[in-house]
Order: structure tokens, then sequence, then C-alpha cells
């Protein structure tokens, strides 16, 4: 038997939730260095993938295993447990189970089936390098609150720009037009960006999907955000915790 035992946490929980609220399935892929959960929006547009270091874990004894699973039950569940709970989660000895049993502090116990792996859709890497990497939280929360801005003008899309060292967000609504731009002063940059490496990108994305990047920020410590130049996806990877780390990809809206 394959199991993992995990102590209830803030980062946890807010890394289940933050997945199921876009999501309802997903693939849960545990290996050896801790636990992967990948998934596509319904519309395709987005891909959340959620990693947990296994440093996370109590125990963590799994070598390798993939389920896709309900991730909105799995949330669900979880947070029956309590705030200081204590979860176990099993699975066979196999690579593919088809079912997982997660004990709520070694009493009560959930027995999940999983889907048929027809039922779930290839998830990818998306390796942009072409960014900027935030570290101070305070500009992270400035980054939520220009997105946040954004909205309250009900546009139909979000302009999001990286040029002449700053990240431009601007909107247009039936009234009113909104602009901002942050500089990305020495302190905020990672020593291992190239400032230059911020130009070439202007897109429009769609206000929902920026919704659920300001609920990302809200929790974290650490934001790179990476694309591949014009009419390319934009990738925010977020650390919220040691060992958590959650990459929202969204596609650009057609213009």
């Amino acid at each position: 038997m394959q199991t993992i035992l995990i102590a209830q946490t803030e980062e946890w929980n807010a890394m289940l939730k933050f997945v199921s609220d876009i999501v309802d399935q997903a693939t849960m892929d545990y290996t050896k260095e801790g636990l992967k959960v990948s998934a596509w929006d319904p519309s395709n547009v987005a891909i959340v993938t959620a990693w947990i270091n296994k440093a996370a874990f109590v125990e963590y004894t799994i070598k390798k295993a993939r389920i896709v699973c309900d991730i909105q039950q799995i949330s669900k569940y979880c947070e029956r447990a309590g705030k200081d709970g204590i979860l176990r989660i099993e699975f066979s000895d196999r690579p593919d189970p088809s079912s997982m049993k997660i004990t709520l502090n070694g009493i009560r116990a959930y027995e999940i089936n999983g889907f048929t792996k027809e039922a779930s859709k290839d998830t990818f890497e998306y390796d942009a390098t072409t960014g900027a990497c935030i570290t101070d939280t305070d500009s992270i929360t400035l980054v939520a609150e220009t997105l946040k801005d954004a909205r309250a003008v009900d546009p139909e899309s979000i302009g999001i720009s990286m040029a002449e060292g700053c990240l431009k967000v601007s909107a247009k609504g039936t009234t009113t037009k909104y602009h901002s731009s942050i500089p990305i002063t020495d302190q905020m940059i990672s020593a291992a960006e190239d400032r230059d490496d911020m130009v070439g990108m202007s897109n429009q994305y769609g206000p929902d999907y920026l919704k659920q990047v300001e609920k990302l920020l809200k929790n974290a410590e650490h934001l790179r955000m990476t694309h591949k130049g014009q009419n390319t996806p934009l990738k925010w990877e977020v650390k919220i915790a040691q060992n958590y780390q959650i990459d929202y990809v969204i596609a650009p809206r057609a213009e």
C-alpha cells in the first residue's frame, strides 16, 4: 500500500480550493519528489498546476501513482478533517490505481473511485522564460489590487503588457477607462532575470480568469510572470509557502 500523511494546513486547503474553484476534474500525480495536481479549465483557456513538495507531508511512501479524480470532492472531504486534522491518503501499489482512500483523523474514511484515463485530458508544461519575478509581498499585493481596479470598470477584457521596465494594466468599460503602470524595480526583480526580457508582450485577457489570479495572489510569497511573446499565454507562477507552488497559465483573448 502506498501512503501519504499530511497535517491539515492553510496552504494545503488553499491549494485544493484554488484548483477546485476552476475545475471539477483533475489529475493527481504522485512521484518521488511530491504531488502534482493539474487540469485544464472547461473552456480550454487556462491550465492550473499545483506542486507540493514531499517535504510538506508528515509521511510519504509513494513511489509513483496517478489518478484522475473529482478535485471538488477531494477538497470538500479534506475540509471535513477540521483545522488541525490529520489526513491519510492511501493507494494500491499499482502506478495507475483506480481508487483512493482518505482517512480523517484516523477514524472516518472516504473511499473514492477515480475516472478512467480516457476521461482525462493530457496536460503539458508551458516553459516560458521571458518575464518578471516579484519577491516583495507589498508589490505582489499591488499587482492584485491593480487587477481588481481594472475589473471594476466591467470590461470585456483586460490588457496586460510588459515594456520599458513596467508592468502595465489597462481596461475599458462602457463609460470608463482604467490604466496603471507598475515599475519593476531592482528590489522587485530577481537577480537572475534580465530586464530587457520584459519587452515585447501586450495581450488581452478575460476578467474572470484574472479574478482567479487575484485570489491566488492573496497568499503569495513569490510571483513570477512569464510569457513567450506577443499573442502567447501568460504564466503566473505563485509560491504560497515553502513547499507549495501554483502555476496558472492563461491564453490571451483573440481581438
